[in-house]
């Protein structure tokens, strides 16, 4: 999941979603379904999660999901939420990067909360920090081979993108256009998680 940043004073919006309940609840059935169905759901709910896609054919197979006992969802599936609309989100490992240039550390490279006043002088020290100790090279790694769904063995991968000297210039052009936006709504605090 990637780290959203948000100030107090952004609106709440309702978002199309998924129920998780009835997914979490139901996980060994979707589990038991052929391989391209249960991959259909989860390329869904992807979709869902990650851009609040609202279709008849999201809703149709976000039904496939449903308990219909569900006191959440009422058996649909999905539903709508509310959320605080994020103009920021960042790859975790990328915004633990960002976060480090401004000063942070420990827990607070995954959540926190600090005074608009100070997130901008943290982001004005990132601004002047030595970029290149954050940049890192694309790595693969390479497990012992696990079965998958066709019954053969393949070996497992884990493929991490590198950090470039570019990449995070622009991620802090990104989060200098927040902060604007953040200061010409009045906000008095960033949040990040």
């Amino acid at each position: 999941m990637p780290i959203r940043f948000y100030y107090d004073t952004m609106p709440e919006e309702d978002v199309f979603s998924y129920c998780s309940r009835c997914e979490a609840k139901n996980i060994r059935k979707l589990q038991a379904l052929p391989y391209d169905v249960y991959d259909k759901i989860y390329q869904t709910i992807a979709e869902v999660a990650g851009e609040h896609i609202e279709t008849e054919e999201n809703k149709k197979i976000l039904k496939l999901i449903a308990d219909r006992d569900c006191t959440i969802c009422h058996g649909n599936g999905w539903l709508y939420k509310k959320t605080i609309k994020s103009d920021i989100e960042l790859a975790n490992i990328n915004a633990a990067a960002i976060l480090r240039l401004m000063g942070f550390e420990g827990e607070d490279l995954i959540s926190g909360e600090v005074a608009i006043s100070d997130f901008r002088r943290a982001f004005i020290r990132a601004l002047n920090a030595d970029l290149t100790k954050e940049v890192t090279e694309t790595t693969v790694q390479y497990g012992k081979p696990v079965e998958i769904v066709t019954s053969r063995e393949s070996p497992s991968q884990l493929l991490m993108g590198g950090l470039t000297k570019k990449i995070i210039e622009e991620m802090l052009t990104k989060l200098g256009s927040f902060i604007e936006e953040a200061t010409n709504n009045k906000a008095k605090i960033i949040y990040w998680q």
